[in-house]
């Protein structure tokens, strides 16, 4: 592990130290952005449509221009980042966050909120993207998955307590309300980063934003196939969580029949099977056990797939089995996503920004395929969702088994 105090740095004891757990928090903080702004508004979605007017199945749209925000302009955030420094684009994205946040909590009109959340989703982009960054800015091999661990299993929370959190909000000062929590949030970010973040890069890069830099950046990106087989292999993994994701609400509120409460437990719980999965490898993380989290993770989230498929065609999948499966497979994705992130990131000292947006950005790519196979497959039953865990899940091995196995990771 090497320092992230730039040299010259006139105070360095005033800026968080990388390897001190608040440093962590700050970073799983600015990376659960995005599940917070989704998470938080989801038990007012149709609150909000009927006090602006307008129709209740309208509401999903203000979930889905945040993340084409968030999606899209990772790849903008991360050359900027590489250009001018960690800090200021980081300063930038805050600003953009809660600023949208205020606009979100003031708007009169759908359109108007519409507006304020594809720029909240383009605020949120910057600390996603530049949190990992800062990771590989300031850690390398075991240390680095470790760091990225204990970031996934802080951001994994999120899932698990804001839409309990929205709902408190939503019924105490209603739905602008629960938008002034985001605009807080935002702001003591803001100060946070302003006040205590160091500024963690070593080198900027003159050329990452003239559009031949750029285009040669990302190039290089996707010509290492050992950290595209890592970001492809994230992209997976999330696309088996978005099956769960996608296809949960239908499958156990639709098909089974539980309550908008009982099904928040079963998300609860799920979620806190991926952040169980992030918890072990931060904790164990080390020599040749470190290098077995990530293929047990992926042969782990095919099994779970595979089992639950086989139930339901066999008239065997229930309420009770069905969640042992799905914290299964959230607990093996935990385990595999920090070893993915890392050897994704990990072969780029010089352009962490970049590497680390494209990663980002092929994740919502498998998440948003996802989303769409199971809105187009859904026929009433649990097959949508079990069979795209289980394709997913399958798929992960396959590119595992014939590109990254033979390509370990550094210890």
């Amino acid at each position: 592990m090497r320092s992230a105090t730039p040299p010259g740095l006139t105070n360095p004891r005033r800026y968080l130290r990388p390897e001190t757990a608040l440093f962590t928090l700050v970073l799983a903080a600015m990376v659960g952005m995005p599940a917070l702004s989704v998470d938080m508004s989801l038990p007012a979605l149709s609150v909000i449509t009927t006090a602006l007017g307008a129709r209740p199945a309208l509401g999903g749209l203000t979930i889905s221009v945040l993340l084409v925000g968030f999606g899209f302009t990772q790849l903008v955030f991360g050359p900027l980042a590489d250009r001018y420094g960690r800090r200021p684009v980081l300063l930038l994205g805050l600003v953009l966050f809660w600023i949208a946040g205020a606009l979100c909590g003031l708007s009169l009109n759908l359109p108007m909120l519409l507006a304020a959340r594809l720029l909240q989703g383009v605020g949120a982009a910057a600390g996603t993207v530049l949190a990992f960054a800062i990771v590989r800015d300031c850690f390398e091999g075991a240390a680095a998955r470790t760091r990225l661990a204990y970031v996934s299993a802080v951001m994994n929370l999120g899932p698990v307590i804001a839409p309990v959190i929205g709902a408190f909000v939503l019924e105490f000062a209603g739905w602008r309300g629960i938008f002034g929590v985001l605009t807080a949030i935002g702001l003591v970010l803001w100060v946070v980063v302003a006040l205590a973040m160091p500024e963690t890069i070593r080198a900027r890069d003159p050329r990452a934003m003239q559009l031949g830099g750029l285009l040669a950046n990302y190039a290089r990106a996707f010509a290492h196939r050992r950290a595209l087989a890592h970001m492809l292999l994230g992209a997976l993994l999330f696309g088996d969580l978005f099956s769960f994701i996608s296809g949960s609400p239908l499958v156990y509120i639709n098909h089974f029949g539980l309550s908008s409460r009982e099904f928040a437990l079963i998300f609860a719980v799920t979620s806190g099977g991926l952040m169980a999965g992030s918890l072990v490898v931060g904790k164990f993380d080390h020599g040749r056990l470190g290098r077995l989290f990530m293929p047990a993770g992926i042969m782990l989230t095919g099994l779970a797939g595979c089992t639950m498929l086989a139930l339901h065609v066999l008239g065997l999948l229930g309420v009770a089995n069905s969640v042992v499966l799905l914290v299964l497979n959230a607990f093996a994705c935990g385990l595999a996503f920090p070893n993915a992130t890392h050897g994704a990131i990990d072969p780029f000292p010089d352009m962490a920004g970049v590497a680390s947006a494209l990663n980002g950005a092929l994740r919502m790519a498998g998440g948003a395929l996802s989303s769409a196979l199971m809105a187009a497959l859904y026929d009433g039953s649990p097959l949508a969702m079990a069979s795209g865990i289980a394709a997913f899940g399958l798929a992960a091995i396959g590119l595992w088994a014939r590109h990254i196995r033979a390509r370990p990771l550094p210890a």
